[in-house]
């Protein structure tokens, strides 16, 4: 007598239940897991780029003169910097950053071909670019939050308060002098009067205007 398969006998459909739950548990994970990105670029393309402090450029002490005006301090400040080994279409990276940062494209192209796994692209960048950067929504994108010295008599007193270079150490004057205590965020109180030196100045330069002098 020949045997009749049953295509709904309990064994079949014990398989084929198997089969069912088995492909529901495939597509809830693909599911669940395309959601998750969806969500991901959804809440933080605006804050894709990366953003870290740089801890080597703490606050630095200020300068100020005998009357408490303030000859130099620091200021936050932002730079830009990339891991060129993350960054898929580098040619529209570079075109992309070359107009928001007023740089030449070949210049920056040659930075995203290096092998170096973190480079400078541009220090000290300005907040319209930082938020044009932004919004340009590559991820691989890293800003670090640092600390950008500035001096409000400039060249009034660049000769005796001097400068620092761009990862915040003294050079020169007074900057080079107390550079350690000025690191420890000690503030440095001069001698100096700030109103005098600029009558001071002031008067050479009339006498360089009258005399002719050539300085």
């Amino acid at each position: 007598m020949k045997k009749i398969f049953n295509l709904f006998d309990s064994d079949s459909l014990k398989d084929f239940h198997k089969r069912i739950f088995f492909s529901m548990i495939v597509f809830l994970f693909i599911y669940f897991v395309a959601i998750y990105r969806i969500v991901a670029i959804m809440l933080f393309t605006s804050h894709s780029v990366n953003v870290t402090n740089d801890d080597k450029f703490k606050e630095r002490g200020n300068i100020y003169d005998r009357n408490g005006s303030l000859l130099a301090t620091s200021i936050d400040s932002k730079s830009l910097l990339v891991n060129p080994s993350y960054i898929n279409n580098k040619q529209e990276l570079a075109k992309e950053l070359s107009y928001i940062l007023n740089k030449k494209e070949n210049l920056i192209l040659e930075i995203l071909n290096t092998n170096d796994k973190s480079v400078w692209i541009k220090r000290n960048i300005t907040p319209k670019e930082h938020q044009k950067i932004i919004d340009l929504g590559e991820i691989n994108l890293r800003i670090l939050n640092e600390k950008k010295r500035i001096y409000p008599y400039s060249n009034l007193t660049s000769h005796l308060v001097g400068y620092v270079n761009i990862d915040g150490v003294g050079q020169s004057g007074i900057e080079r002098y107390f550079n350690q205590k000025l690191l420890k965020s000690e503030d440095i109180h001069l001698t100096l009067d700030i109103n005098l030196q600029y009558a001071v100045r002031e008067e050479l330069n009339k006498i360089i205007i009258d005399y002719e002098a050539e300085s």
